[in-house]
């Protein structure tokens, strides 16, 4: 049993989905977005464990078999939505995250209970909620629309 917790702890930190990213570590968030710096700290303290790859791991995310559980979250947060990969993201896929945003401060799904459980920073009070969804339905608002192809002159 002690051998086991000595090799979870001499685990390397990770980032990203495997070692410590050079690249990301302690990056920005929606990059490339206009996004007020309240909602940046909220998005920081409540979503970016799971949506981005600037993941703060805590010590129990080495201890097996609870370790795989939490990678599994984050790795479904990721594939769902990443916003450390904001800037690499079409319109169209940005406004459609900006719409389950509204739509998750609207049901209140996110954070996930059990995860608001383990980490009670990040729970939301319902006025950074209204604040997430209002942000998300200007910055949706701003995006530039595509044009409707003109049809050619006969």
């Amino acid at each position: 049993m002690t051998a086991a917790l000595i090799i979870a702890f001499a685990l390397p930190t990770r980032n990203g989905n495997g070692p410590e990213s050079p690249t990301f570590a302690g990056g920005s968030l929606l990059w490339g977005s206009k996004t007020p710096e309240p909602i940046l700290t909220i998005l920081q303290r409540a979503c970016q464990d799971c949506h981005s790859a600037n993941t703060d791991w805590p010590w129990y995310s080495r201890i097996p078999p609870i370790s795989r559980q939490i990678h599994e979250d984050v790795a479904q947060g990721r594939k769902f939505m990443d916003l450390s990969k904001w800037d690499t993201y079409t319109n169209a896929e940005r406004s459609g995250f900006l719409m389950a945003i509204v739509a998750a401060t609207q049901t209140h799904i996110m954070p996930p209970p059990k995860y608001a459980w383990m980490h009670p920073r990040a729970k939301l009070s319902e006025v950074e909620l209204g604040s997430i969804k209002n942000w998300a339905i200007a910055e949706r608002a701003a995006i530039p629309k595509k044009t409707a192809l003109k049809s050619p002159k006969r």
